[in-house]
């Protein structure tokens, strides 16, 4: 009931007033009204904005629109009359030991959101081992709304979500889905992620999203091949394929079905030299609608060379995350020769750039050097920035458009770049 309390001592902090005006004399009195008196726009509004974050249904207790509900008579009456409240639900389905429960909650609190189009994301950490028992039950909690899911994360044990994927979605109807995200758990190494077909139909889809969750330090990923998705390429606007490894003669094949796509994220792979290659573009593959560009590197591949035969001519937000930086500094190493080979083929003007690399401070004064069409760069998690980059950027001998930048600073610095600031106010 936190949520609960924290509502009342936000509405006992509301007054109405009224100017009340006399005839022998004008003044103004301030009449407060009891929460009972709030119109119901007004209250519908206030738990509108309180309730910011999807309602949370599983067997520890009601949701936060439900336990509103439990407060005052006015309160349900609201609280039941505002279908938003009701459109967007987290489904903890835990260990599946009270799915008889759950289920009927997730019934009841999305039957109060009415016709409204409706997000879903269901979470599960144990897997229900009885011969695809899992698959059936997720697919029991989501098929009564199939028609009305807007946007769908699922995030389960690889043997779930196989086994759903596989028996249950094809059969669905999902002609108001916009975007799924999928993310794998309790990952084996003989675990294959199998083809999934299930939103070729998707009439509305924009994004697809797959994640393979990384559990322990121990990394490793998931190679796959082009064809184990079947999707409206053509309709997509955001691709992501996080921890899973398309072969480099794959990704220029996908991504040019896509002639919509605006955003990606992509997990680059080691390198293939040409002798190894089995695919021999006889030109570069242009990709003039991306503009959002992230990749993930696992053990400090070389991106450009994993990128070699694609451009991105439109490319403005680039990202370049490096993972597993628990090995220290060599894992997470800045190559600013892989950026400038990117953004040279491609013949961009990038406006940002963000990395979690172990950047140093040379490294930090080469790119602001070499990309002068950067508006923002994050490197917080490299080194401090220099006192002779904070007076370059001073004099305006480099970075001349850049108006964001996240970095680390040594105290003693702070002068300096408040100095470079004020120029460039």
């Amino acid at each position: 009931m936190d949520a609960v309390h924290e509502a009342e001592g936000h509405l006992s902090c509301l007054e109405i007033s009224s100017p009340q005006v006399a005839a022998t004399e004008r003044t103004e009195t301030n009449k407060k009204t009891g929460v009972q008196d709030l119109p119901a726009e007004l209250l519908c509004e206030i738990f509108e904005h309180f309730i910011a974050e999807p309602a949370v249904v599983s067997a520890r207790g009601p949701s936060t629109p439900a336990a509103l509900t439990q407060v005052c008579r006015i309160w349900r009456k609201v609280a039941f009359s505002t279908p938003r409240l009701w459109d967007d639900i987290v489904i903890e389905c835990g260990d599946w030991s009270n799915i008889i429960h759950l289920t009927q909650a997730v019934r009841e609190h999305l039957g109060r959101s009415n016709e409204l189009p409706i997000t879903i994301h269901a979470t599960g950490k144990a897997s229900y081992n009885s011969n695809g028992a899992a698959g059936g039950r997720i697919s029991n909690l989501l098929l009564p709304y199939a028609n009305r899911t807007q946007h769908l994360t699922l995030a389960f044990p690889s043997e779930c979500m196989n086994q759903f994927l596989q028996t249950a979605v094809p059969g669905f109807q999902i002609p108001a889905l916009e975007s799924v995200t999928l993310v794998y758990h309790n990952i084996q190494r003989n675990n294959d992620l199998l083809p999934i077909r299930a939103f070729a139909n998707a009439p509305r889809l924009r994004k697809f999203e797959v994640k393979y969750e990384l559990e322990s330090l121990t990394y490793w990923f998931l190679h796959v091949s082009g064809t184990l998705f079947e999707l409206p390429w053509d309709q997509l606007t955001e691709l992501n394929l996080i921890h899973l490894i398309l072969s480099p003669e794959a990704v220029p094949r996908i991504l040019k079905r896509c002639p919509n796509l605006e955003s990606c994220a992509l997990t680059a792979a080691k390198e293939v030299s040409p002798e190894e290659a089995t695919y021999h573009p006889t030109s570069d593959t242009i990709l003039p609608s991306i503009r959002n560009l992230t990749l993930y590197n696992p053990k400090n591949y070389h991106y450009s060379n994993y990128l070699a035969r694609i451009q991105f001519p439109n490319l403005e937000r680039l990202s370049i995350q490096f993972i597993g930086g628990h090995e220290g500094r060599l894992v997470r190493k800045w190559e600013q020769r892989q950026l400038i080979a990117l953004l040279e083929r491609s013949q961009c003007q990038l406006r940002a750039l963000s990395t979690t690399a172990n950047i140093s401070p040379d490294e930090i004064e080469e790119v602001l050097g070499d990309v002068p069409s950067l508006r923002e760069l994050d490197v917080l998690e490299g080194e401090c920035i220099s006192t002779s980059t904070l007076r370059l950027m001073n004099c305006g001998y480099i970075s001349p458009n850049l108006d964001t930048i996240k970095c680390a600073i040594e105290p003693s610095m702070l002068s300096d770049f408040l100095d470079m600031l004020d120029c460039r106010l």
